[in-house]
Order: C-alpha cells, then sequence, then structure tokens
C-alpha cells in the first residue's frame, strides 16, 4: 500500500516514454520466457518419474506372476 502523501503524484501511467516501455516489455518477455521454460522442464521431470514408476512397475510384476 502507498503513503497518502505520495498517491497520484507519480509518474501517469499513460504517459510512459519509449525508451521506459520498451524496457518493460523486455523485462515482461524475458520473465515469460523463463516461466514457459521452467513449466516445461516440470513437465518433462513428471513424464520421466511417471514412465519410470511404470516400467519398474511391469517389470516388478513380469518377476512375480507366474510364468505360462
Amino acid at each position: 500500500m502507498g503513503q497518502n502523501d505520495k498517491i497520484g503524484k507519480g509518474q501517469d501511467p499513460g504517459e510512459m516514454t519509449g525508451n521506459a516501455l520498451e524496457t518493460l516489455q523486455s523485462r515482461d518477455i524475458r520473465n515469460e520466457r523463463r516461466i514457459f521454460w521452467s513449466e516445461i522442464a516440470i513437465i518433462a521431470v513428471v513424464a520421466l518419474l511417471v514412465a519410470a514408476y511404470l516400467i519398474a512397475l511391469f517389470w516388478f510384476r513380469s518377476d512375480i506372476a507366474p510364468h505360462l
């Protein structure tokens, strides 16, 4: 929350200069790209864990089950 004496005294968001806007957009794009790749990494790790679990499950079931 802002201080009472500072409310309404900052720069008007509609009057942002070109350089400040470009800087803000580049930071935002960089942050979104970082979030995207971290989500991809999380999905890959979860897929790897599920695959390993399924392989281990089928591996141990085939050893325990009677061979016909």
